[in-house]
């Protein structure tokens, strides 16, 4: 299924080896399977969809250093979480989606591709209180409120990172990474703001 994907990746220079190869096509076989039923991504044009989104968070893996625990805030389909869970094996991954069939999915497809250090977290992230690394959210509302509740979501230093078409200077970024996206046809951003309370606020 991802065969053209792989070589757009090999176009960019990105060369997965064998093992991350098959766990994405894994990944993206069990979307298709449960898209129907649990309506996970596009149902209009599920495979450019699904590479799309798997695109996005590799660029996502390229601009981030190392981490020890990242947070996908709003998982959905959990691409950002799956798809760093696959490249980074060492890492801690929690998804947070408060609607239970997506939740269940996230459960049952970490447990199928045999990714340990997982936690589905079935609630708003309003509700999180934890000291991540790295908080990542695609979902195109609530910013606003994710900057503002950053410091129950990551730890000092910690940053969230937001997907963004646009760089949208209002929300202030403290700093941003543009690629170039082959499946939209233009520019994407990473939008990033970092926590900077202090310890004790």
């Amino acid at each position: 299924m991802l065969e053209d994907f792989f070589k757009v990746l090999e176009s960019y220079s990105i060369k997965p080896s064998r093992k991350v190869q098959d766990l994405l096509e894994l990944y993206a076989g069990r979307i298709v399977r449960f898209n129907d039923v649990v309506h996970l991504t596009s149902k209009r044009d599920t495979k450019n969809a699904i590479m799309r989104n798997l695109f996005d968070s590799i660029m996502l893996d390229i601009f981030l250093p190392k981490i020890d625990a990242l947070v996908d805030l709003g998982a959905g389909a959990g691409f950002v979480g799956v798809v760093m869970k696959i490249l980074r094996p060492e890492l801690t991954v929690f998804f947070v989606e408060r609607n239970k069939r997506k939740s269940s999915f996230l459960s049952v497809v970490s447990k199928e591709l045999g990714l340990d250090r997982v936690q589905v977290l079935c609630d708003s992230w309003a509700n999180m209180n934890m000291s991540c690394d790295v908080a990542v959210s695609k979902a195109s509302c609530g910013i606003e409120e994710l900057v503002r509740i950053m410091p129950n979501l990551v730890k000092v230093g910690g940053m969230l990172v937001h997907y963004s078409s646009t760089l949208e200077q209002f929300l202030n970024p403290d700093d941003f990474f543009r690629y170039y996206s082959p499946y939209c046809n233009t520019f994407q951003y990473l939008l990033v703001f970092r926590n900077k309370a202090s310890e004790g606020h």
